[in-house]
């Protein structure tokens, strides 16, 4: 996981305890030198280079390469700036790094400005809101059509436009989740959306789109319906509830 900023490292604080919880096995981190002073005794972080601001700076770039070329997927954007340095950062790192990636959050905000660096990409997964799958298609002068009352078939179709531009995985995030891999799309509705659906989403998909790399649609669809499971049977929002209840959830669909 990569992303960090001063200050706010709340998201992947979730995402971290998620990821766990689903199974992931090793994690490991690169996050600005900034958090040292909170996170600095915690052995799975390395700290790059930051930024006046806060954020990771251009010179962590030979230390993210070295970090990810040892894990099977790198998570990238959660908790993180738009500062330009971070931008410039993250751009090379997209440029030069071929391994599985999953771009979110921060790493979206930024990349939507140059959308065509992975475009095409092999096993590239995003995973987004509809108000980032808007800027995103805005970037790429995607005109979408929202027909009145189209609903759940309109975001279908806008994630597949976005799809056949992009050429790469999708995971859209709200009233329910879409998946798009290929020419295979599912839809899982989420009767309860807690605050952290977000987060909670980064890690499950990024478990389940690194466990199955020959498979992907199937894991994310996977991913998406424990997600719907653990949400919905929790009995409180909070995120050890909803780590008891995805455990259980991944335990009876073993």
């Amino acid at each position: 996981m990569v992303g960090g900023h001063k200050g706010s490292v709340a998201h992947l604080q979730v995402s971290y305890q998620i990821a766990a919880a689903s199974g992931i096995g090793a994690l490991t981190f690169l996050l600005p030198d900034s958090l040292r002073p909170m996170l600095g005794t915690i052995p799975e972080i390395s700290f790059g280079p930051s930024t006046h601001s806060g954020s990771l700076a251009k010179k962590a770039l030979a230390e993210l390469i070295e970090l990810s070329s040892h894990a099977d997927t790198t998570l990238m954007g959660i908790d993180a700036s738009n500062n330009s340095e971070t931008a410039i950062l993250l751009e090379s790192f997209v440029g030069h790094y071929n391994g599985p990636l999953v771009v979110v959050d921060g790493a979206l905000e930024v990349l939507a400005t140059n959308p065509e660096i992975f475009a095409h990409r092999p096993q590239t997964l995003l995973i987004l809101t509809m108000q980032q799958l808007f800027k995103l298609a805005g970037k790429l002068q995607l005109p979408l059509h929202i027909k009145p009352d189209s609903g759940l078939s309109g975001k279908v179709e806008i994630v597949s436009d976005l799809y056949g531009i992009l050429k790469i995985d999708i995971a859209l995030i709200g009233p329910e989740i879409i998946v798009k891999v290929g020419d295979d799309v599912s839809i899982t509705p989420l009767q309860h959306q807690p605050a952290n659906l977000l987060a909670i989403a980064y890690g499950v998909l990024a478990v389940f789109y690194t466990q199955n790399p020959t498979a992907r649609y199937q894991g994310l669809t996977t991913g998406a319906f424990l997600i719907k499971q653990a949400v919905e049977s929790a009995g409180d929002p909070s995120v050890a509830q909803i780590c008891a209840s995805l455990a259980k959830a991944l335990e009876n669909h073993e």
